[in-house]
């Protein structure tokens, strides 16, 4: 009933299978205090962990009492250490500077991804990137896989797209689908072998082309709804620090020009359900996006005048299913479904770069209620922008930029310095330990006093807004 964290759990799928067969069937619920069930499966021992970890003792009942003397009559060595377990306390964990630059060298090379690891847990990222410590690889199609394939398939079709001469607002239907063949039979090679060995894989693939086709055509009416042309594919760069080089791939960055200057937005496929989130950036747990647009500015506007920033903004893999009613337009909810997740920069001009329904030539918006499908940006009835829409000004942007590589440098001297706790960050429910690989390495366990690094819920993006200027001036 209760998760290894103390959380109320989800009772199992079999109760409703059973409770549909037998008619008259209910759940009771057991408590800690039903002495017949305390000692579960494991003899006490996690019931006892929490007796001990979370109750005074004037508030132990005569059934938990009776619980804990079984434990220690039976297994003094096991009570001792859940006594000595709920009251210890994890001490930060670190290894010598010296040590640190034998496993990472006097600079830190890796990548964004690395840094975000380090932010998500310490502990984490040493035995990732330090120890190098990998889970066998299957073989088998998983969600590394697929995400592989995503990312070779657009990128071929870009690929071939360019080498044709045609860009994605001249090219029609049929030649879309021709080249979308080509480029999706071209990212299966290096898996056809896995793909074709079994009925499920044969199926993974049927579905992996589907999305793929919904991909294709969903970015292929978002760019040609507004003025952008993708210029570069999976672009490479090097970001380089005092103490760190990280590198890196732009899945895709679009160039238009407005006022005869060049304008910048950058894309980033992601094969899972992602949407730009300010207090996380502040935290350094996605920062990836920001380190994308300051890269992107640097190549557009390498030997000529600085470009100017327009958004940034996730883009997901996917063929989503869509609940509603006979009568609704599934094409227009799917659409809304697949529009780009991420801030765009304020004011009508700029918006209608990238849908031209949001503004006339003017940058004044239409009177009408209107919901792009392309970026998060909405139209009241009055003609002003909904709470809806995330747009930032030109010196937010900015100031991310100015923030991200003041974290970023904070966390490589942290690594450099030998910086190596068990420190999992929790916000709300959400933790990194859920699908972690490392957990029979670290031992860390809510019901044996481990506690996680809870991160601050922010009431408003104002009051990030404020942390970071705060961290950017001290």
């Amino acid at each position: 009933r209760m998760t290894s964290d103390k959380k109320q759990g989800r009772p199992s799928y079999v109760f409703g299978k059973l409770m549909k067969l037998f008619n008259g069937l209910k759940i009771r619920n057991y408590y800690v205090s039903d002495i017949e069930i305390l000692p579960g499966s494991d003899g006490g021992k996690r019931s006892a962990a929490g007796i001990i970890g979370e109750k005074a003792p004037e508030d132990v009942n005569e059934g938990e009492r009776q619980l804990l003397y079984e434990v220690l009559t039976h297994d003094r060595d096991l009570y001792m250490r859940l006594l000595n377990a709920a009251f210890r306390e994890r001490l930060p964990e670190r290894i010598t500077p010296e040590n640190a630059e034998k496993l990472y060298g006097k600079t830190l090379v890796g990548s964004v991804s690395m840094l975000e690891s380090f932010a998500e847990c310490a502990f984490k990222h040493f035995l990732k990137y330090g120890l190098r410590l990998d889970e066998p690889r299957e073989y088998a199609v998983g969600g590394l896989e697929l995400g592989n394939i995503y990312h070779k398939a657009l990128e071929n079709y870009c690929e071939i797209l360019k080498k044709s001469g045609h860009k994605w607002h001249d090219t029609e239907r049929e030649e879309r689908q021709s080249i979308e063949a080509t480029a999706i039979e071209g990212a299966f090679e290096e898996y056809a072998d896995i793909l074709s060995d079994s009925k499920r894989n044969e199926y993974i693939r049927r579905r992996v082309e589907r999305v793929l086709d919904r991909t294709i055509e969903t970015l292929d009416a978002q760019i040609k709804a507004g003025a952008f042309e993708p210029a570069f594919f999976e672009k490479g760069f090097k970001h380089a620090g005092e103490f760190m080089s990280l590198t890196g791939k732009i899945d895709r960055m679009d160039v238009c020009e407005k006022d005869g200057k060049k304008v910048l937005r950058v894309v980033d496929y992601k094969s899972g359900k992602k949407d730009f989130n300010l207090s996380k950036l502040f935290y350094g747990l996605q920062i990836q996006l920001a380190v994308y647009m300051q890269e992107g500015m640097k190549e557009i506007g390498a030997g000529g005048e600085k470009p100017d920033f327009s958004g940034m903004y996730y883009y997901n893999i996917d063929d989503p299913v869509i609940d509603g009613s006979i009568n609704d337009d599934v094409g227009d909810k799917i659409t809304m479904a697949l529009r780009m997740k991420g801030p765009s920069q304020d004011g009508g001009k700029m918006l209608r770069l990238h849908d031209e329904k949001l503004a006339d030539a003017d940058g004044v918006y239409p009177a009408g209620s209107y919901r792009s499908p392309v970026i998060p940006a909405e139209i009241s009835a009055k003609g002003e922008l909904t709470k809806n829409t995330k747009v930032m000004s030109p010196e937010q942007f900015e100031k991310i930029g100015e923030y991200v590589e003041y974290k970023m440098r904070t966390e490589a001297d942290a690594i450099l310095e030998g910086k190596v706790d068990i420190d999992p960050y929790e916000e709300g429910s959400v933790n990194p330990c859920a699908y972690c690989p490392y957990g029979g390495v670290c031992g860390f366990d809510c019901s044996l006093g481990d506690r996680y690094r809870k991160l601050k819920k922010f009431s408003s993006e104002d009051e990030v807004w404020e942390k970071i200027d705060g961290a950017l001036n001290s």
